[in-house]
């Protein structure tokens, strides 16, 4: 018998829930299932949920006459993390930080921008 990506689901709530209790925030459908179509294709659980969870950081720096630098993220896929609406702090394809030569006004302003949307994010590196 095949195991469907909903069974592995299923099978699997208990590691899930673990995790969501662990960084306070919920799964979307969209990253279970890719966490259960790689685990079926025989990648381990936690590897499979590093690899969905993660995104890059690409920095887009100031042009002349700019005065912030633009902020996109990329899922694993490539795809750009999207936010349904502007939320304040940027666009919907991305957010804007004053220029720095220090790194925590781009951290806190990526922090801020994910508490916004759904998921479970970790940026695992800058660009």
């Amino acid at each position: 018998m095949t195991t469907t990506t909903q069974d592995y689901i299923t099978a699997n709530l208990d590691a899930f829930a673990q995790i969501e209790r662990e960084t306070g925030r919920e799964f979307t459908d969209e990253q279970r299932t890719e966490i259960a179509q790689l685990a079926l294709d025989g990648t381990d659980f936690y590897a499979a949920f590093d690899q969905v969870t993660s995104l890059t950081a690409e920095v887009t720096l100031a042009e002349q006459g700019h005065h912030s630098d633009l902020v996109q993220l990329r899922t694993h896929t490539g795809d750009l993390l999207e936010t349904p609406a502007s939320d304040g702090i940027g666009t919907e394809d991305g957010f804007y930080v004053e220029p720095s030569e220090d790194s925590a006004p781009y951290e806190l302003a990526a922090e801020e921008w994910l508490r916004g949307l759904p998921g479970i994010w970790t940026i695992t590196e800058w660009a």
